[in-house]
């Protein structure tokens, strides 16, 4: 299977999940998902994930109206990895202006793959590193 054909049945999957308020997900371990959900842990969009017989167990996170805190998550482009950021082009008015502040929110984030592993646009601009467009993600 390839890259943009598992990044996009998780995404789905993740999406109905939300739409139908699931606390916890379990999917198929891949290192992909592993990676993207420490990257959700870490913006505390998620309670956290365990592992369990080849499979990866993600626990949602709800505000206090029950709103699950990812808004949405989509790919940005059609084939992930095909746009990239570089560092200068991350810390530029015009990133935040055309990516940022266009979506109305800065809850909104891209994650990228970097060569220090998937990070969003911010975690990448502090680690002083580009990277490729994987996917975009928006939260309460």
């Amino acid at each position: 299977m390839s890259l943009n054909t598992e990044l996009s049945k998780l995404i789905n999957f993740i999406k109905i999940s939300i739409q139908n308020r699931n606390f916890i997900i379990e999917y198929k371990k891949s290192q992909l998902l592993l990676d993207i959900s420490k990257c959700l842990l870490r913006l505390q969009l998620i309670n956290g994930f365990f592992e369990k017989n080849n499979k990866l167990y993600i626990i949602f996170k709800y505000n206090t109206l029950g709103e699950n805190l990812i808004k949405d998550i989509k790919m940005e482009y059609k084939r992930p990895f095909e746009k990239i950021f570089k560092l200068k082009y991350l810390q530029s008015k015009t990133f935040n202006k055309k990516y940022i502040l266009k979506e109305g929110s800065k809850n909104s984030f891209f994650l990228l793959t970097t060569t220090k592993g998937i990070l969003t646009h911010q975690e990448a601009i502090k680690n002083k590193v580009g990277g490729k467009v994987l996917l975009l993600l928006k939260s309460y």
